[in-house]
């Protein structure tokens, strides 16, 4: 079942009136909607700041900690990768030893 289409705006109004989520500067929340996508966003990062059994959002949780997180989860990635990339280049090299030593 595929869902309606909603514009930004409507993303925003639907968050802060059907979610009870903070938003404080509706702007700020369009260009983060539109830069990094509704699904991606709230989807992924919703979980610490909502109530599993009404799905709304609690502890006047607000869109910037959201988006704080999302940046948080994006810096770590980064440093991750990084360091992940070089293991699995030492790996591959001294596989690639062993093997052809043989």
């Amino acid at each position: 079942m595929s869902k309606p289409f909603i514009t930004y705006t409507a993303q925003v109004e639907k968050l802060k009136n059907e979610k009870n989520l903070v938003i404080t500067d509706d702007d700020f929340a369009v260009e983060s909607l539109q830069n990094i996508s509704y699904y991606a966003l709230i989807g992924g990062y919703k979980h610490p700041f909502i109530d599993i059994h009404t799905r709304k959002y609690i502890n006047e949780a607000c869109f910037e900690d959201i988006v704080a997180l999302y940046e948080f989860d994006e810096e770590l990635r980064g440093i991750f990768f990084k360091y992940l990339c070089r293991v699995e280049r030492k790996m591959r090299s001294s596989i690639s030893y062993c093997y052809s030593a043989n």
